[in-house]
């Protein structure tokens, strides 16, 4: 059995015992005051008279071979890259099973699930929750959108002197979002919650004016699904307040177009309509405010009723509106420069 110890301090130990013997001590008395085996001590002075202290210096254990190749590795790694279903799952996940099926399969290996745990590692992959994105996604409209048009709507804010809004719906059922909590080990939590499907409707503005670079988040609330009419009040009662011209972006929702159309017909000049690619919300910075709300701060929250979860919803927008760092991260998180 190995010694405790580090390299170091065992390398330590061996010239201890070399400096004792060549004062002209016993062997066992070597052995006594290190605190090891006589026969260590024996080993060591052998070595120590063949070929002195150099003997001595720790020597390199090589280890097990490893099963995998670094180019096996490396191929490994592209294959979890490309995906379960592009290796031939059923499904786009993948488990530690499935990978050490795909190690035997394509290499010959066993792994145990461990070390299939600890290869992927070092391998620099970590278990992750995938982002779900619509398969109707044209990446290169939305790329276009973000290098091409986000610069041609500030572009147009600032020479006609609008404010950039960005407007999105949401809903917040009374049942709330479930995030995972500290508990006893075994002891799995009870969150008691109503049975009901109540819903709370919101619209949610986030502001940018191009020449201060001022950010502003407003909101209102409404009683079931919001219709154009509560749109087009929403967009007005914004208006009044901003007391500059706006520059709406949205997406293609069936309440945005009409509004869109019924403002145009009315000759409202303080208005002007840009619109998002299909299937982006990502582009939406209003994304990162019901994100934030509703994982963050309402999840596992418990509402006694609709007013309660105005009121809770309400001190989430009103703190975020508070902080510039997190109206900040709006566009970080949407990708899209303001300065």
């Amino acid at each position: 059995m190995r010694p405790k110890g580090s390299a170091a301090e065992l390398e330590a130990r061996r010239l201890r015992a070399a400096s004792l013997l060549r004062e002209g001590l016993s062997n066992a008395e070597v052995a006594r005051r290190i605190g090891c085996d006589l026969s260590s001590v024996k080993r060591w002075k052998r070595a120590l008279a063949s070929g002195g202290e150099a003997a001595l210096a720790p020597r390199p254990h090589a280890g097990r071979k490893p099963k995998l190749t670094i180019e096996q590795k490396n191929d490994l790694a592209q294959i979890v890259r490309g995906g379960a279903v592009a290796a031939g799952f059923s499904t786009d996940l993948w488990t530690l099973p499935r990978i050490a099926k795909v190690i035997r399969d394509r290499f010959g290996a066993s792994l145990h699930i461990s070390n299939v745990s600890r290869l992927l590692h070092a391998l620099g992959f970590t278990r992750q929750k995938p982002i779900v994105r619509a398969s109707q996604r044209d990446e290169e409209a939305i790329a276009r959108w973000r290098s091409h048009d986000w610069s041609r709507i500030k572009k147009k804010s600032r020479r006609r002197r609008a404010t950039i809004v960005f407007v999105d719906e949401t809903g917040f059922m009374l049942r709330p979002l479930i995030g995972k909590t500290w508990a006893p080990r075994g002891e799995t939590p009870v969150l008691r919650v109503s049975a009901r499907h109540d819903r709370l409707s919101a619209i949610g503005a986030v502001t940018l004016s191009p020449k201060t670079k001022r950010i502003g988040l407003y909101w209102t609330f409404c009683d079931g699904n919001v219709r154009t009419p509560q749109f087009l009040s929403f967009l007005r009662w914004l208006r009044r307040t901003l007391k500059t011209k706006l520059v709406v972006v949205m997406d293609r929702l069936n309440v945005h177009r009409p509004a869109a159309r019924q403002l145009r017909e009315a000759g409202a000049r303080w208005f002007d309509a840009e619109f998002l690619p299909g299937y982006a919300p990502d582009l939406n910075p209003v994304e990162a405010v019901w994100s934030r709300t509703k994982n963050v701060d309402l999840a596992n929250y418990v509402a006694y009723d609709l007013f309660d979860l105005g009121d809770a919803a309400g001190e989430s927008f009103c703190s975020q509106h508070r902080s510039l760092r997190v109206k900040r991260s709006y566009f970080k998180t949407a990708q899209l420069p303001i300065d």
